[in-house]
């Protein structure tokens, strides 16, 4: 414990007769500080966040893609033609 309070003490000593590299060290630590803590709130808000939804490990988002262009269709068109296919193969198996 001495010798930590004795290492303390020379620290201080040290950064008080040379200020330039004292301010240089602290302007790197509260940027260092600063990224850091915008980092991980950040990844807090975008990945460790649950999603405000019921049910949300089911959530999904799908789009179809064009073998011509390669550009997504409208999701609204590719809902319906699900619920259409869904509801002919419920008849199918009804019947």
């Amino acid at each position: 414990m001495h010798g930590m309070i004795t290492d303390l003490r020379v620290a201080i000593r040290s950064l008080r007769r040379h200020r330039g590299f004292a301010v240089v060290c602290i302007t790197a630590l509260a940027i260092g500080i600063g990224a850091s803590t915008a980092m991980f709130s950040i990844l807090h808000a975008v990945a460790l966040d649950p999603l405000p939804f019921p049910d949300q490990d089911r959530l999904v988002v799908g789009w179809k893609t064009s073998r011509v262009d390669r550009r997504r269709s409208n999701v609204d068109e590719d809902l319906d033609l699900i619920r259409n296919n869904l509801d002919r193969l419920t008849f199918r198996d009804n019947t």
